[in-house]
């Protein structure tokens, strides 16, 4: 399913009234909707891709996800997360998968 601009902008609405409300009553907030506020998050930021989000190339990844390709600590992938184009969505950063592999290559990691 593709959703329009609108759309997205809408559902992006509905998600973070959600969050901010679990977030007041001190209930947890799923992992899956955490996740789902990023993803919305993201896709208004940087705007449609025309691609999917799955493939290799645009796939959106995590700080844990960029240390073990970079090998190097959490802390310091934060650290140097806008050197390596990261964005932060609600409270983490997220990086395009392709942009840590090229990183990586560029310094010789394996």
């Amino acid at each position: 399913m593709i959703l329009g601009d609108g759309e997205v902008r809408a559902a992006y609405y509905c998600v973070a009234e959600f969050v901010h409300r679990r977030r007041r009553a001190g209930v947890p907030i799923p992992d899956a909707v955490r996740g789902l506020l990023g993803r919305l998050d993201w896709e208004i930021q940087i705007g449609p891709t025309g691609s999917a989000p799955a493939e290799a190339e645009d796939e959106l990844i995590d700080v844990q996800q960029a240390a073990v390709i970079l090998g190097r600590s959490d802390r310091e992938i934060r650290r140097i997360a806008r050197d390596l184009d990261g964005t932060r969505t609600t409270g983490s950063w997220v990086f395009r998968r392709r942009v840590i592999e090229e990183y990586a290559a560029a310094r010789g990691v394996a």
